[in-house]
C-alpha cells in the first residue's frame, strides 16, 4: 500500500519539492552592484526583492498538480485498503506487510476464538488506518509547506510593489497615541473553537459525551483571590522569599559583606592591600553560582586556569625583560600566542571559563608588570616599583584567586545550598507533570470546550516548557559538578532522559502546529472529532496517567512496575474507530480529506509519545532498578 501510495504520488512530489527548492534558492533578496548613490546605501535602496513574476504561477501549477495527484493517490489507497482489510479478515490473520510491527508476548495465555479473531481485526484495520494516516499526513505537510509558500512570495510582492514606490509618512511620530491594528488584537490570537461551527446540536451533543473528569479538570486552576483564608493569601504573598534567585542574592550580598569586612578595619586592611583581597572578592563574584555543582565547576576552572596563566605570564616577562627595560613587541608576540590557545579553547572546545581566567591572569601578569615598568604611579614598592617583581606580583594574584574561590564553596555549599542533582530532579517531575497536565484535558478538547482556564493544560504553551528544558540541560551539567557519598551523577544516563523529553516535545509542537494552523473548525472536523470522542479521550487519560508515573519514579527515587500500562491497544481502538467513521460514521459525507488532519497528527503523535515513553521508563528502570531499604524504613 505505502510503496503504491508513494509510486503514485512521486513524480508530483519531486515537481513540487524542485519548484520549492529553486523559490528558496533565489528568494528573498539579491544585491545590486550597481548602485550610483554609495552614500544612500544605508536607505536600503542597494538591494531588490528578488521575486520574478513567474514564481508564483510556476509555484501556483505546481501545486495544482500536486494536489490533484494526492487526491488520486489517497483515494487508490483507501481501495486497496478495503480491500487489503477484507482479505485479512477472511484469513484471520495480518498481512505481510505489517507483520512484526506489533509483537506479542510469546507466553500470554490462551483466548477465546471469538476474541483472538476481534482482536486481530481490529488490530489489522488499525495498522491500515495508520498507514493511511502517515500518509495523509506528511503529504499534507507537504501540501501545507507550498501553500504557506504561495503566501509568502504574495508578501514580497507587496514589499516589492512598497519599495519600487516608496511613500513618504510621518505618522511613525505618532505611533503611540495611534490604535492598534484589528489584526494585532487579542480576539485573533485566542482560538474560539466553540460557537465558530454552527450546529444547534453541537452544545448538548458535547455536554453529553464528554467524560465528568475532563470537564472537571479546568477546576485545576487557582481559585479565585477573595475565595482563599487569610493565611492562604499571606503564605502566596511571601513566596517571593522562597524563590531561589532571591536567596541567591542575598547569601552572596552577605558573603560579600564578610569578605570585604577586613579592608574597611584599620587593623587588617594592610594585610587585605597587600595580598590583593580586591581580586580575591572579584573571583568570589565570578565563581558563585546558583547551584553547588555551578560554583565547584567554575571554581575548578578558576583555579586551573589562573596557574596556566600566572606560569604563562612568568615566562613571558622573564624572556622580554631585562632589568626593567621590556621590549614591548616580544611581550605583544607572547600576549598573541597566548590569546590564540585561550580562544581555541573558548570557540573549539566549548571551555569558555578556563580560556576567559587563563587570558585574565597572564594580562594581570605581564601586562600589569610591564605597565608598572612604564609609569610607577601606583606605589607598589611591595611589588618592585619600575622593576617589577614578577614572582610576588603573580603570587599576590594567585593566593587572592584561591582564597576568592575557597570563600565562594564555602558560601554555596552551607548557606541554603542549592543542589543541582535535587533542582534537576525537581524540575523534570514538574516538567512531565505539566505535559500530563496538558493531556489530562485532552489537546483536542477545546475544539468542544474552548479554551482551558489554566495555561497548565494549554497545549500552546510548550513554547515555555521548550524553554523550561533547556534549563533543565543547565542543570545537569552543573549536577555532574557535585560530589556525593551516594556516588557520581548518571549524567549519560539523564542525557538520554532530557533528549527523549525533548523529542516529546518536539511531538507537542507537531500537535500544537496544526491546532493553531486555523482558528475555526469545519463541520467535518466536528462530526469525525464527535464520532472518536470517547476513544480519543480514553488515549489522552493513559498518556496523562503514564506522564504522572514517570514524575512519581523520579521523585520517590523507587523503581517502576514490570507491568506499565500500554498506549497501543487504545490507540488502536481509536484507529480502528477512525476506519469506521469513514465507512459508517453519521456526518461522513461532509467530511473531507482535509477535516482527517487533526486526527492524523493526533495518532501520529500519541505514536511518537508511546515510543518515547517505553524508553524514559527503560532508563528509569537502570537508574532506580535497585530499591534503596532506606527508603523503606518505617520509621
Amino acid at each position: 500500500m505505502f510503496v503504491a501510495f508513494l509510486a503514485q504520488l512521486g513524480p508530483p512530489t519531486k515537481s513540487l519539492v524542485y519548484t520549492l527548492k529553486q523559490l528558496l534558492d533565489e528568494l528573498p533578496f539579491e544585491t545590486r552592484h550597481n548602485t550610483k548613490w554609495k552614500f544612500l546605501a544605508w536607505t536600503g535602496r542597494d538591494v531588490r526583492v528578488a521575486v520574478d513574476d513567474d514564481f508564483r504561477d510556476n509555484l501556483q501549477s505546481a501545486i495544482d498538480l500536486y494536489r490533484s495527484s494526492r487526491k488520486e493517490a489517497l483515494q487508490s489507497l483507501y481501495t486497496s485498503r478495503a480491500l487489503s482489510a477484507a482479505s485479512n479478515s477472511q484469513h484471520g490473520g495480518k498481512s505481510a506487510s505489517f507483520t512484526g510491527q506489533k509483537s506479542k508476548p510469546t507466553g500470554s495465555p490462551a483466548k477465546p476464538s471469538i476474541d483472538r479473531a476481534g482482536g486481530a481485526s481490529e488490530e489489522i484495520i488499525a495498522d491500515i488506518e495508520e498507514v493511511s494516516a502517515c500518509c495523509g499526513h506528511f503529504s499534507f505537510a507537504l501540501l501545507d509547506f507550498a501553500e504557506d509558500m504561495l503566501s509568502y512570495l504574495r508578501r514580497l510582492e507587496e514589499l516589492k510593489e512598497a519599495i519600487q514606490h516608496r511613500k513618504r509618512t510621518w505618522t511613525w511620530l505618532f505611533s503611540w497615541f495611534l490604535p492598534a491594528d484589528e489584526h494585532e488584537s487579542k480576539d485573533t490570537a485566542t482560538i474560539r473553537r466553540r460557537g465558530d461551527f454552527n450546529n444547534h446540536d453541537e452544545a448538548y451533543d458535547a455536554g453529553q459525551g464528554i467524560p465528568s473528569h475532563i470537564k472537571q479538570a479546568d477546576n485545576f486552576a487557582d481559585p479565585a483571590r477573595r475565595d482563599r483564608s487569610w493565611n492562604a493569601r499571606l503564605y502566596r504573598l511571601l513566596c517571593v522569599f522562597r524563590r531561589d534567585d532571591i536567596k541567591f542574592a542575598v547569601k552572596v550580598g552577605l558573603g560579600a559583606l564578610i569578605y570585604a569586612l577586613p579592608a574597611f578595619l584599620a587593623a587588617t586592611r594592610p594585610f587585605f592591600v597587600r595580598w590583593r583581597g580586591e581580586w580575591g572578592l572579584v573571583s568570589y563574584m565570578a565563581v558563585c553560582s546558583m547551584t553547588v555543582g555551578g560554583s565547584n565547576t567554575t571554581s575548578t576552572n578558576r583555579v586551573i586556569g589562573t596557574f596556566i596563566g600566572a606560569a604563562l605570564s612568568i615566562v613571558a616577562w622573564v624572556l622580554a625583560s631585562d632589568h626593567g627595560y621590556t621590549n614591548p613587541w616580544l611581550l605583544g608576540f607572547f600576549g598573541w600566542l597566548v590569546s590564540l590557545g585561550c580562544f581555541y579553547l573558548i570557540v573549539a572546545k566549548n571551555n569558555g571559563p578556563m580560556g576567559r581566567f587563563i587570558l585574565l591572569t597572564y594580562n594581570l601578569g605581564a601586562l600589569y608588570s610591564y605597565s608598572l615598568s612604564i609609569k610607577d604611579d601606583d606605589h607598589d614598592d611591595d611589588e618592585g616599583g619600575i622593576d617589577p617583581a614578577i614572582w610576588d606580583i603573580v603570587m599576590h594574584r594567585l593566593v587572592a584567586v584561591i582564597a576568592g574561590c575557597v570563600w565562594a564553596i564555602v558560601v554555596t555549599r552551607f548557606i541554603w545550598p542549592i543542589s543541582a542533582r535535587r533542582k534537576l530532579k525537581k524540575g523534570l517531575c514538574v516538567l512531565w507533570l505539566r505535559m500530563g497536565l496538558i493531556w489530562r484535558r485532552d489537546p483536542l478538547a477545546m475544539f468542544l470546550l474552548g479554551e482551558p482556564r489554566s495555561n497548565y493544560m494549554d497545549i500552546r504553551e510548550e513554547s515555555a516548557l521548550r524553554s523550561f528544558l533547556s534549563n533543565l540541560e543547565g542543570l545537569r551539567k552543573a549536577a555532574n559538578g557535585e560530589f556525593e557519598l551516594r556516588g557520581p551523577f548518571p549524567d549519560q544516563t539523564m542525557g538520554r532522559i532530557l533528549e527523549r523529553s525533548g523529542r516529546m516535545l518536539d511531538a507537542f509542537h507537531a500537535m500544537n502546529v496544526v491546532i493553531v494552523k486555523n482558528l475555526q473548525y469545519t463541520p467535518g472536523e466536528a462530526a469525525v472529532l464527535r464520532y472518536t470522542r470517547s476513544e480519543r479521550f480514553e488515549l489522552s487519560a493513559r498518556i496523562s496517567h503514564l506522564f504522572s508515573v514517570l514524575a512519581s519514579s523520579v521523585k520517590m527515587e523507587y523503581p517502576l512496575n514490570d507491568v506499565m500500562p500500554s498506549i497501543d491497544h487504545t490507540r488502536d481502538r481509536l484507529l480502528a474507530r477512525i476506519s469506521e467513521f469513514r465507512r459508517s460514521g453519521e456526518g461522513r459525507e461532509v467530511a473531507t480529506e482535509q477535516d482527517y488532519e487533526l486526527l492524523y497528527a493526533y495518532v501520529l503523535v500519541t505514536g511518537q509519545l508511546s515510543e518515547d515513553i517505553r524508553a524514559v521508563s527503560a532508563e528509569l528502570q537502570t537508574m532506580f532498578g535497585t530499591l534503596d531499604e532506606e527508603k523503606l524504613k518505617l520509621q
